[in-house]
């Protein structure tokens, strides 16, 4: 992770200790902004995709009947998923 720029650090090999450095990039490059404009546009982008696919699952009739066979079924065996406390009791 060192090597690859994803932390920075350093290690002694004497006595294999890490030493932590600060990241040292500024964010305040027009390149920087540009990438972080980028990356905001991806993140958004996967976010819309995200939420179609919610959609297109909930609105799936297979899973629907699945998820309300499963209900069904914890309300026939008096078993909840949403059971707060000791299980024992």
């Amino acid at each position: 992770m060192i090597k690859s720029g994803e932390i920075f650090a350093s290690i002694n090999q004497k006595d294999g200790m890490v030493v932590f450095k600060d990241d040292p990039e500024k964010y305040d490059s027009p390149d920087m902004f540009l990438k972080l404009q980028d990356d905001m546009a991806r993140v958004m982008e996967l976010n819309k995709q995200i939420i179609k696919m919610e959609e297109e699952i909930m609105l799936n009739l297979m899973y629907v009947k699945k998820s309300i066979g499963n209900q069904d079924e914890d309300l026939i065996t008096g078993h909840s998923k949403s059971f707060v406390g000791d299980p024992s009791e």
